[in-house]
């Protein structure tokens, strides 16, 4: 029968872990999991993972234009050549004039391009001439959106590629949380670009950085989860709170958008529990078809002070999930076996729909987890 084939989670009972063995996790499959249960569990169970950026062509063929993932990738290397200027490793190399920033951007820009073209994943003739201008008046404009990072990360340096104790001597690279039944799960987390302060101050500012081609934080699920571990790791290691701010550079808007995350005791708890029980459904290996994206979108306000979030949940319902669903631009999965299955929702009831969008993807969407914008 078809409905064999599907996948179904009775949202609304409770999640305990069976085994009493301890769990592992890393930071990426935890926002993979969060983003869609169903297409986590698909790639884990068959081995197959997302591809954003399939092989379409052949060797003999000619790319009409760069493939989404390249070109992001060249705007992605520009900025941080810039960063890496304005945060070096030692504070006589640090620069932040505009003159000298815009000439590194520049330059980095030609290089990264010409390396793309001879890698032959680039267009010809005048395919690439237009490719390689718009990206290096993108580059001429860039340095202007990361300027006011130089007023609130006044002494910091930038990391790449760093783990949770973020290059400090003596501490752990992971994060321990007890699940429920007493069981232990290790988190691993690696960091692309953080910006830790050179010395050590309890109070000073840690960022942590994402680059993307736009959107809000709010909607950018990995960041949310990579910051909400590292607050989680600060509190338990350090017995202090540092501050956390999370920063998204938006490529196509030449924008920074920043959120601090919250810092008092009690939500500290929420956040952990929040964690903790999704880390739970992980382990329980929950697959049910429930997509970050498809909620978020439903529950967004245009509006400058947005309904409050009770409101907006009311929005969410089984004809208004599927709607979004079988809408050619509400919901676009890049795994190959998303399409050998016919997925069913978690539920047929939108109270059960709403709550589990409530307990799983509130904290983000309600903005609970977050303290307040403090860089525009």
């Amino acid at each position: 029968e078809r409905k064999t084939h599907r996948y179904e989670l009775d949202a609304s009972s409770a999640v305990t872990v069976d085994t009493g063995l301890p769990v592992h996790f890393s930071v990426y499959e935890i926002s993979e999991y969060l983003k869609n249960p169903l297409e986590y569990h698909l790639a884990r169970t068959l081995a197959i993972s997302s591809d954003e950026s399939p092989n379409t062509i052949t060797v003999i063929d000619e790319p009409l234009a760069s493939d989404t993932l390249s070109s992001s990738m060249l705007y992605r290397a520009v900025w941080i050549a810039v960063l890496r200027k304005m945060f070096p490793d030692k504070k006589t190399d640090m620069s932040d004039d505009i003159e000298t920033l815009r000439e590194i951007a520049y330059q980095e820009a030609v290089r990264q391009y010409t390396k793309h073209a001879a890698s032959g994943n680039a267009p010809e003739a005048m395919m690439e001439e237009i490719e390689k201008n718009t990206l290096l008046r993108w580059a001429r404009s860039c340095i202007k959106p990361l300027l006011p990072l130089k007023n609130r990360f006044t002494d910091h340096r930038l990391l790449e590629k760093t783990d949770l104790s973020l290059d400090r001597d003596g501490f752990s690279r992971t994060f321990d949380i007890t699940l429920d039944n007493n069981i232990s799960c290790t988190i691993d987390c690696s960091h692309n670009l953080v910006l830790i302060p050179r010395k050590t101050d309890p109070q000073a500012m840690t960022g942590i950085i994402a680059i993307k081609n736009g959107g809000e934080i709010q909607q950018n699920p990995n960041l949310c989860i990579e910051g909400t571990v590292q607050l989680l790791y600060e509190k338990k290691s350090t017995h202090e709170q540092r501050p956390i701010m999370l920063l998204q550079l938006n490529v196509s808007e030449r924008s920074i958008k920043s959120l601090s995350l919250a810092r008092e005791p009690l939500k500290i708890e929420k956040i952990r529990d929040w964690l903790a029980r999704i880390l739970g459904e992980m382990a329980n290996r929950g697959s049910d078809h429930f997509p970050f994206t498809v909620i978020e979108k439903i529950t967004r306000s245009s509006n400058k002070t947005p309904p409050p979030w009770d409101s907006r949940l009311m929005r969410v319902t089984r004809e208004r999930i599927e709607k979004e669903l079988t809408d050619d631009y509400g919901y676009t999965s890049f795994n190959p076996a998303f399409a050998l299955v016919d997925p069913l929702l978690p539920s047929d009831k939108d109270d059960v729909l709403r709550t589990l969008a409530a307990t799983r993807f509130g904290p983000i969407l309600e903005g609970w987890i977050f303290d307040k914008e403090t860089v525009s």
